[in-house]
């Protein structure tokens, strides 16, 4: 039985199937896992790309990006959006400045950016983004929802249960529980007016 003659391998080609020249951009699992990467909003994740792809290794803290390059690599995004990525890339460490950029008449000169997960002449990487934790939630007064009955639907009753409306009573028949008559406590007091028949009952033989 003939065996099968295994194609020799191109010289451009490793043994695992990758290219010795092709470029590529790595991302360790242990930075996509990191509570950093994952607050961040798809645009400045799609940026974080974009800047690995300028580092060749060498030139970390000379990656130059302004806003408007960047909203052009995002897909011709508004500027606002491309301030807000390269704004979380830097809150949450994963970038920071190293000269800003000045556009003038006579300077045009794109912001140069250091990633911190890597060396940056000669001095280690930081890799300020895996320190970087939540924000704690700030404290907030809840307001219950209204229903169309007007109470809260954390105060309401059991479903069941008819909530009859309240009626004011009349000014005859209210009770005064703790009033005062001319310095003297009046307790449980009830005022009831009498009807023509009533007082005819009560008046004295």
């Amino acid at each position: 039985m003939a065996k099968r003659v295994k194609p020799a391998a191109s010289s451009r080609t490793l043994p695992n199937g990758r290219n010795k020249t092709g470029r590529f951009v790595k991302l360790e699992h242990y930075l996509l896992n990191s509570p950093a990467y994952r607050s961040l909003c798809c645009y400045a994740r799609s940026l974080l790309v974009e800047l690995y792809a300028l580092y060749n290794g060498s030139n970390n803290g000379t990656l130059y990006m302004s806003v408007r390059q960047a909203q052009q690599r995002l897909g011709d995004v508004g500027r606002k959006a491309a301030e807000k990525a390269f704004n979380e890339l830097q809150d949450r460490g994963f970038i920071t400045v190293v000269q800003k950029g000045s556009f003038t008449c006579k300077v045009q000169l794109a912001t140069t950016w250091r990633l911190t997960e890597h060396d940056c002449e000669g001095r280690p990487a930081t890799k300020d983004f895996m320190r970087w934790t939540p924000p704690a939630a700030a404290g907030k007064n809840t307001v219950l929802p209204r229903d169309t009955d007007g109470a809260p639907q954390g105060h309401r009753g059991p479903p069941g249960l008819v909530q009859m409306p309240r009626h004011s009573a009349p000014e005859g028949h209210r009770e005064h529980a703790s009033g005062q008559v001319d310095g003297v406590p009046q307790e449980h007091t009830v005022n009831s007016p009498l009807t023509n028949s009533s007082r005819a009952d009560s008046l004295p033989p």
